[in-house]
């Protein structure tokens, strides 16, 4: 090492205090390099070798204590044990958390719906309802409980459509809206929407079709209108008309198509 007090008078370095503190601050390092890599000071520490006696630092026990659990290897005690009492979470039932029993809607974007369109497999001249979406092959299956309409790819869809689904999102709503097209929501009640599907289950053993059934009390506000099929529905003029809210209690009870009034209303 060079000190950085030699300088040009030819002096030699002062002793005392002041010279000793300018000496380990300024110092000429060496040049870095492959030949003297070596970890800063106090990066590595030496673990405490424990003795194997009585006479050196941790010996006998070395730090571990008596043979108990706690000094066994994996003897450690879980937070929730309390030395053998009933632990809390074992003194209160079990509450089961109810898996909702409603089958996932369907997703149909709107690039499908323009590709099939293209293909030919979807007419946008006549009104695409659940029943065309998957014998058309939009739906690889026969939906469980409907559809709901996603806006993926809606800078795909060049003309105007008229359609039938369960759900759709606001973006997809306005897509169709600006295209001149019209976007129905209808209900469907479990056994409705297998007739709707499959009406030749019913048909070729000569019983009646179902019809399809009054939305439920929550839903009545919302699907508040009837298509020329009899069928509970919404239409949609505006994106925002898509937005399920749900009413409040007074309005809920006013909105209730009840059983005696059915008749009136379906007149």
């Amino acid at each position: 090492m060079v000190s950085a007090l030699s300088g040009s008078w030819g002096r030699t370095p002062a002793t005392g205090l002041m010279s000793r503190r300018l000496y380990h601050h300024v110092v000429v390092r060496e040049p870095f390099n492959l030949g003297n890599l070596k970890p800063n000071k106090g990066a590595k520490k030496r673990i405490k070798r424990l003795a194997r006696s009585r006479r050196g630092f941790g010996g006998r026990k070395c730090g571990v204590g008596n043979k108990g659990q706690k000094a066994k290897s994996g003897g450690s005690i879980p937070l929730w044990f309390e030395g053998g009492n009933t632990p809390l979470f074992k003194l209160f039932p079990k509450v089961a958390r109810m898996k909702s029993l409603k089958a996932p809607l369907n997703r149909v974007s709107l690039k499908t719906i323009q590709l099939y369109i293209d293909k030919g497999r979807l007419d946008p001249t006549e009104q695409i309802t659940l029943r065309i979406l998957w014998r058309s092959g939009v739906l690889s299956m026969a939906p469980k409980r409907g559809v709901y309409l996603v806006p993926e790819g809606a800078e795909h869809l060049r003309q105007a459509i008229d359609i039938q689904v369960q759900e759709s999102s606001e973006r997809a709503a306005d897509a169709i809206l600006k295209r001149g097209g019209k976007l129905q929501l209808v209900y469907y009640a479990r056994i409705p929407l297998r007739a709707h599907l499959k009406p030749f289950k019913w048909t070729k053993k000569g019983r009646p079709v179902p019809r399809n059934a009054r939305p439920k009390p929550r839903y009545q506000d919302f699907y508040c209108e009837q298509n020329e099929k009899g069928e509970w529905c919404r239409n949609i003029k505006d994106p925002d008309d898509v937005l399920y809210r749900k009413p409040k209690i007074g309005q809920l009870a006013n909105s209730v198509v009840w059983p005696s009034d059915f008749a009136s209303v379906k007149d």
